[in-house]
């Protein structure tokens, strides 16, 4: 099953969460990517999606979409977290990815997280105050016996 993970963030809040756009450097000058690519401490990366549309049958109504930037994770990071959960093995919050949610609910109000199953699908939506309940809710999502598409959302 191919999951895929994005984050809704308004863009101005960027530096609050930590996150920072990547540039490439050529010739003394600073270009940014295209699509844009940003970091978080150093240890996950992002790609920008343009098309918030996308989003308008996903989320409806539950946040105005076009108030925020979508940033596609890139890497294995979930990748881990689900051999994690499905190998039964404990789950600590040291991976880059826990930290990351961890942070975004210490230090923003809104945002929410799209986990789309079989990169298109979802199949419950969460309006989650916590931390530790979202992450519940990630892992369950991720079991292999009943997979999930879910999104996440603090307001």
């Amino acid at each position: 099953m191919d999951s895929i993970v994005d984050f809704l963030i308004k863009k101005q809040e960027f530096s609050k969460a930590n996150i920072e756009e990547c540039f490439i450097d050529w010739g003394g000058e600073r270009f940014s990517h295209d699509p844009p690519k940003y970091i978080y401490n150093s240890s996950l990366v992002f790609h920008e999606n343009t098309n918030m549309s996308y989003y308008e049958n996903l989320i409806g109504n539950k946040i105005d979409i076009y108030k925020y930037t979508s940033l596609t994770l890139e890497g294995d990071k979930l990748k881990e977290i689900d051999k994690l959960v499905n190998n039964g093995s404990k789950i600590t919050n040291t991976n880059d990815l826990i930290i990351f949610i961890n942070s975004l609910y210490m230090c923003l109000n809104s945002f929410c997280i799209v986990k789309l199953r079989n990169e298109e699908y979802v199949d419950e939506v969460y309006v989650i105050k916590e931390a530790a309940k979202a992450l519940e809710v990630l892992f369950n999502s991720l079991k292999r016996n009943f997979p999930k598409g879910i999104i996440i959302i603090k307001k």
